[in-house]
C-alpha cells in the first residue's frame, strides 16, 4: 500500500514539474516573441515568425505553381507570375523584423536625440500591431567586431528604420535585397527636407520652367547663398516683393527694401532663411493656417506617392508672432472641408483637394527628375514626409517647407495614439502587403492592347514602350499598393497624369537628348493610360471599401471640364473664356481681344455664379479685385445697372499685378418696366402684397400678389385720403398695385403701386415746408450705408442739390445747408471692417459725433436718427439713452429707423442669412419697437416696406440698398457736378422719416 502511495506521490511530482516547465516555456516563448528590446531578437521569436511567414510562401507559391502549369495561361501571365514570384520568394526568405538605427550619444544633437524619443514609441506600437520584431541599434559602435548572429540578422532584415538622420550611412541598393525597405530617400530628403536644399530645388525648378514659379515662394539660405539672393534683387529691381527673414530662434523680420548692408546684417551672425512673403494668406476666424499633409513615396524614378487623409490644420499668429501655432487650436482635415464646403461650396473643395495634389506631385517629380540614375526602378526605399502648406484668399496652395520626419500632430477630440497608428498603421500595411495582383494586372496589361509590348514575350516598334521585369515589378507593386492604401490616397500615378507632361518634358529634356531608350516621359505617358483603364474596371476608382468606412470623403468630382494653359508670356493679358450660370446671352460673343460685353436680364434674376479662366499658366482670372476668388463665385444683381470686373493678375508678386481687365456690364430690369401703361378705364384689380412667397417670413400670412375687396384703383385712393394722418410709423401696412389679375406678376402697373398703412396715411411736404421746418435744426445720423442714403436725400431735398456726396465711413459734418440754416452730420456705425477688439462702441460713436456736432440745443431742434439694416438692438437704444442723458440731452427728438431686408443672397464674401434667419430678425424688429414706444422715441418701420419688395435693392453684395447716387453733369463746364439720390423705396421711407422730423413744427 506504501509502495502504491509513494510512486503515486513521484508520478504526481514529475506531473507538476513537467507543467512548471511548460508555463515557463510559454511565458519565455510569449515575452521573447512579443517583447521589443533593445538587446538582440529572440531565436524563439525569430522561429514564429519564419513560421508564419513559410505558410503565407507556401500558399503563395504553390498557387502560382497551379497557374503556370495550366495550359491555357497565356506567356504574359506566367511572365507576370514568375517576376512576383522571385519577388515573394525573397520576401520569404526574410524575417518581419525591423532594425531600428539612431544614436542617442552626448555627440548626437539634443534635437536629434529628442526625434529618437518622440517617434519611437510611435514605431513601437505601430511595428508591434504589424506583427514586427524590432531590433534598436543606438549607439553602437562601428568598430565593434560583428558576430555571426549579428550576419545572420543583417542579412534576414525586412525594414530598416533611420530615426534621426544619423552619422550613420544609408545602405546603398547594390547591397540590399528585394523586398527589404529603408525609410530614407536620400536624394529626394536632401532637395526636399533641408531648407536650404528645398529653396534650391524651387529656383532650380522656376530656371527649367517659368510655369511653376506658384509652388512656393521664392527663398535663399543666408550667408551661404548671399551673392545668388543680391543677383536676383538686381535682375528684379522692379518687383514690389517683401521678404521674410527667419532665423534659428524663430523670430522674424518683415522688410519692403533689401540691399547688401540689410544682408550682410542680418546673415552676420546667424543663419538666416530669406522667403519671399505671401501678402494675402487664407484667413480661418481671422487667423492665417497652414496644413501638415503627409506624403508617402515608395518608389522613384518613376515615381510613386499617396496622400493621407489624416492632414492636420494648424491655426497661427500674423507675422509679429513669428507665424507660431497657437496651443490647441488644431483641425482635422474633415474639420477644414466641412469648413470650406460650408462656407464657399463642395466645387471649391474639391479644387483646394484638386490643386494640392497637384502642387505635391510637381514637387516630387522635380525632386525625382534629379535624382542618380542608379535609383532607377528601385522599390528598396520609401520615406513619409510632412508637407507644410499654406493657401492664398483664393485657395492656391503654396508650399512652405518639406520634413522629411514628421511629427504627429494631435487633434482635440482624438487620442495621440490613435492619430499616430492611423497613418504608421496604413504605411506598413501598405508596403509589406504580400497579396498576389498577378491576374489583375495581366487584365490591366491585356486591356491596353497594342500600347505597350513585353520585353522577352512581343515586342514591336508600334508600341509605344516595351516592359522590362523592372517595370512588370512598378506596375505590379503599384497595383498592390493601390488596392490596399487605407487611409491613403495614391496621388501619382493616377488618372490625372497627363496634366503633369508639359513639366515633365522641360525636365527631362536635355537627358532625353542623349538618351536612346524609353523616356521618363514615355514612361509616364504609358503608365497614365494604364491607369486610366484601371479606373475603367471599377464603378469609381478612387472609392475602396476601405476609403469607405474613413472620416472623409475622396470621391469628390471637379464639375468644370480640363482647363489647359499656355506658357507662352504673350499670353498672359488675355482671357481664355467668361462662364455665366445660368447662361445669359452676352454681347459681343466672347474673344479674347475684347474687354467690354454687355447683358440685359429679367428682373426675377437677382443671383449669377461667374468665373473666368485665364489663357496663361502664370496668371490667375479674378473677380472684382487682384485679391478677388478665382473661382466659381455668386454675384447678387441690383435694379438696373451692373459691373462685374474680372481681373487678369499676374501671381508672382507679393502683391499680384493686374495686367488687364475685363468687364461685364448686366443689366437688370426694373419691376416697372415690363408692365403695361395703367389706364383706369380698362378692367383691374386692386392687389395687396405683404410679403414675396420666396420670402416667406410671416408664414401665417398670405404670400404673393392677393386680391382685395377694392372695386378700382381710383377707391383705394380715395380710402386712403380718408384716412387719418399717421401717429404711429410702425402701424402695418401693405403694398397695393392695380392688375389685370392678381394671378399674373406682369399684368401690374408697377409704377403707381403705393404703400398704404392700414389704419393712417402719411402726408408728403412739399418741398417749401420741408425747407421751413427744417430751418434752425440738426439732425444727426448714427448709422449704415442704408441711413446714410437716407441722409443724401434729406440735404438733396432740402439744399434743392447734392453737391457733396461720397460713402463715408466716418464722420462728416454738413454745416452750411439750407442756406446756412440747417446742419446734418454723419457717424458710420458699426464699422465691420475692423477686428472686433479694435471696433468703437455705439456710444463711443455717437459721442464722437457729438463734440463734431456741437453746439447743440436740448430741444426738438436736435433730431438723432439711429439705425440700419441689420444689426440694430436694444442694448445700442439703452446705450444712447445713458449717452444723452450723460450730456444733458434728454429733451432732444430720437427717431430710430428699424431693420430692412437684405444679405438674404448667398453672395461670397459675406454672411447670408436663412429664411430661418431673417425670421428671427423679424422678431428683433419687434423688440427694438418695443423698446423705442416705452422710452419715448419715434419709430419709423423700415422692415414692413423692404421684405415685400426685398427684389428691388440696388448693386452691392448686402443686397440691402434700396437707393443708389446718379452723377449729373451740366453741359456748362463752369457749373460743378452734382448728384441725385433715385430709388422709390429709399423715397418713401425718407419722406417719412421727414414727417417724423418735421411732426411737431407742423403741430
Amino acid at each position: 500500500m506504501m509502495r502504491r502511495i509513494m510512486s503515486c506521490r513521484r508520478a504526481w511530482d514529475l506531473i507538476v514539474v513537467i507543467l512548471i516547465v511548460v508555463l515557463v516555456s510559454l511565458l519565455l516563448s510569449y515575452r521573447m516573441g512579443t517583447a521589443v528590446t533593445s538587446s538582440h531578437s529572440s531565436n524563439l521569436g525569430e522561429i514564429k515568425n519564419l513560421k508564419h511567414r513559410e505558410v503565407v510562401q507556401d500558399r503563395l507559391g504553390k498557387r502560382h505553381e497551379n497557374l503556370a502549369q495550366e495550359e491555357s495561361v497565356s506567356p504574359l501571365t506566367k511572365k507576370l507570375i514568375e517576376v512576383e514570384q522571385r519577388l515573394l520568394k525573397s520576401l520569404g526568405q526574410l524575417q518581419r523584423l525591423a532594425v531600428a538605427h539612431g544614436r542617442r550619444s552626448n555627440g548626437v544633437s539634443a534635437n536629434k536625440r529628442s526625434l529618437i524619443e518622440r517617434d519611437l514609441p510611435s514605431y513601437e506600437r505601430a511595428l508591434k500591431k504589424q506583427e514586427f520584431l524590432l531590433d534598436v541599434r543606438f549607439n553602437i559602435s562601428k568598430t565593434r567586431q560583428k558576430t555571426t548572429d549579428d550576419y545572420k540578422r543583417d542579412s534576414a532584415w525586412m525594414l530598416s528604420l533611420y530615426l534621426n538622420g544619423s552619422s550613420d550611412s544609408y545602405p546603398s541598393s547594390g547591397t540590399l535585397k528585394p523586398g527589404q525597405k529603408v525609410n530614407r530617400i536620400a536624394g529626394i530628403e536632401s532637395m526636399l527636407a533641408s531648407r536650404s536644399g528645398f529653396c534650391r530645388t524651387m529656383r532650380d525648378l522656376r530656371s527649367i520652367t517659368a510655369a511653376e514659379t506658384s509652388l512656393s515662394p521664392l527663398c535663399f539660405s543666408l550667408p551661404r547663398e548671399n551673392v545668388e539672393f543680391l543677383q536676383y534683387l538686381t535682375n528684379n529691381e522692379s518687383n514690389d516683393v517683401r521678404w521674410l527673414f527667419r532665423r534659428a530662434n524663430c523670430r522674424i523680420e518683415l522688410f519692403n527694401e533689401v540691399d547688401r548692408t540689410t544682408i550682410n546684417k542680418l546673415s552676420s551672425t546667424v543663419d538666416v532663411l530669406v522667403e519671399q512673403y505671401v501678402s494675402n494668406p487664407l484667413l480661418v476666424f481671422g487667423k492665417p493656417v497652414s496644413l501638415c499633409a503627409y506624403v508617402l513615396v515608395t518608389s522613384t524614378k518613376p515615381l510613386r506617392a499617396f496622400l493621407h487623409k489624416d492632414s492636420v490644420l494648424h491655426f497661427r499668429y500674423d507675422f509679429t508672432k513669428a507665424f507660431m501655432k497657437i496651443p490647441n487650436r488644431v483641425w482635422s482635415f474633415k474639420q477644414f472641408q466641412q469648413y470650406i464646403a460650408h462656407n464657399f461650396g463642395k466645387p471649391v473643395f474639391n479644387k483646394v483637394l484638386q490643386d494640392l495634389e497637384s502642387i505635391i506631385v510637381k514637387a516630387l517629380l522635380v525632386s525625382d527628375s534629379l535624382l542618380p540614375t542608379e535609383l532607377s526602378g528601385k522599390e528598396n526605399f520609401f520615406q513619409l514626409f510632412s508637407f507644410d502648406i499654406i493657401f492664398t484668399s483664393t485657395f492656391r496652395p503654396v508650399i512652405l517647407g518639406v520634413d522629411g520626419q514628421p511629427m504627429f500632430e494631435t487633434v482635440p477630440g482624438s487620442s495621440a495614439e490613435h492619430q499616430n497608428l492611423s497613418v504608421l498603421d496604413d504605411m506598413l500595411s501598405l508596403l509589406f502587403l504580400e497579396e498576389s495582383v498577378a491576374t489583375a494586372t495581366e487584365k490591366l496589361l491585356r486591356k491596353a492592347g497594342d500600347t505597350v509590348g513585353i520585353n522577352d514575350i512581343e515586342c514591336h516598334t508600334h508600341q509605344e514602350m516595351c516592359f522590362t521585369d523592372i517595370d512588370l515589378v512598378y506596375i505590379l507593386n503599384t497595383k498592390r499598393q493601390s488596392a490596399h492604401k487605407g487611409g491613403f490616397r495614391m496621388i501619382y500615378p493616377n488618372v490625372d497624369g497627363l496634366n503633369y507632361s508639359s513639366l515633365l518634358e522641360q525636365l527631362y529634356s536635355q537627358q532625353m537628348a542623349a538618351w536612346t531608350g524609353p523616356s521618363s516621359v514615355d514612361r509616364h505617358r504609358v503608365i497614365t493610360k494604364l491607369m486610366t483603364i484601371a479606373a475603367e474596371f471599377e464603378e469609381n476608382s478612387d472609392v475602396s471599401p476601405e476609403n469607405l468606412k474613413t472620416d472623409i470623403t475622396y470621391a469628390v468630382s471637379i464639375d468644370a471640364n480640363d482647363i489647359h494653359c499656355s506658357y507662352d508670356p504673350a499670353t498672359m493679358p488675355y482671357m481664355s473664356s467668361l462662364n455665366i450660370y445660368p447662361r445669359i446671352s452676352i454681347s459681343p460673343t466672347f474673344d479674347r481681344l475684347v474687354t467690354e460685353y454687355y447683358a440685359s436680364v429679367d428682373y426675377d434674376l437677382v443671383l449669377l455664379e461667374v468665373w473666368a479662366t485665364a489663357e496663361s499658366c502664370l496668371c490667375d482670372a479674378r473677380v472684382d479685385d487682384k485679391l478677388g476668388p478665382s473661382r466659381p463665385t455668386n454675384y447678387s444683381l441690383g435694379i438696373e445697372d451692373n459691373k462685374i470686373s474680372f481681373h487678369i493678375v499676374d501671381t508672382a508678386h507679393s502683391e499680384p499685378w493686374i495686367i488687364n481687365t475685363y468687364t461685364l456690364h448686366i443689366y437688370r430690369k426694373t419691376i416697372y418696366e415690363d408692365s403695361p401703361p395703367f389706364v383706369p378705364s380698362h378692367a383691374h384689380e386692386v392687389c395687396s402684397l405683404v410679403q414675396d412667397c420666396e420670402m416667406n417670413i410671416w408664414p401665417s400670412k398670405p404670400c404673393g400678389l392677393q386680391k382685395t375687396a377694392l372695386l378700382d384703383w381710383g377707391q383705394s385712393l380715395r380710402q386712403a385720403a380718408s384716412l387719418p394722418l399717421c401717429g404711429n410709423d410702425h402701424s402695418p401696412g401693405h403694398w397695393l398695385v392695380p392688375c389685370r389679375s392678381c394671378d399674373q406678376q406682369k399684368s401690374c402697373n408697377w409704377q403707381v403701386a403705393r404703400w398704404q398703412q392700414y389704419t393712417c396715411r402719411h402726408e408728403i411736404m412739399t418741398r417749401l415746408e420741408l425747407k421751413r421746418c427744417m430751418m434752425g435744426k440738426k439732425i444727426l445720423f448714427v448709422g449704415d450705408s442704408t441711413s446714410r442714403g437716407i441722409m443724401h436725400y434729406l440735404i438733396e431735398q432740402v439744399n434743392g442739390t447734392l453737391l457733396d456726396w461720397d460713402k463715408t465711413h466716418s464722420i462728416k459734418v454738413y454745416n452750411h445747408l439750407n442756406g446756412g440754416a440747417t446742419a446734418i452730420s454723419f457717424a458710420y456705425y458699426p464699422q465691420f471692417w475692423l477686428p472686433t477688439s479694435k471696433r468703437p462702441s455705439f456710444d463711443h460713436a455717437f459721442e464722437q459725433l457729438f463734440k463734431e456736432s456741437v453746439p447743440l440745443r436740448n430741444s426738438h431742434d436736435t433730431v438723432v436718427v439711429v439705425g440700419g439694416v441689420q444689426w440694430l438692438a436694444p442694448s445700442h437704444l439703452s446705450l444712447l439713452r445713458s449717452s444723452l442723458k450723460r450730456l444733458g440731452l434728454e429733451k432732444i427728438r430720437v427717431i430710430v429707423k428699424t431693420l430692412g431686408a437684405g444679405f438674404h443672397q448667398p453672395v461670397d464674401g459675406i454672411k447670408s442669412l436663412s429664411l430661418s434667419d431673417q425670421r428671427k430678425l423679424y422678431r428683433r424688429n419687434m423688440e427694438v419697437i418695443s423698446f423705442a414706444e416705452n422710452h419715448g422715441m419715434v419709430v419709423v418701420d423700415t422692415f414692413n416696406i423692404t421684405i415685400p419688395r426685398y427684389k428691388d435693392f440696388q448693386e452691392g453684395k448686402c443686397a440691402c440698398h434700396f437707393h443708389k447716387v446718379k452723377e449729373i453733369r451740366s453741359s456748362q463746364v463752369s457749373r460743378p457736378v452734382a448728384y441725385h439720390i433715385e430709388g422709390p423705396i429709399n423715397t418713401l421711407y425718407s419722406e417719412i422719416l421727414a414727417n417724423r422730423i418735421c411732426s411737431h413744427t407742423k403741430s
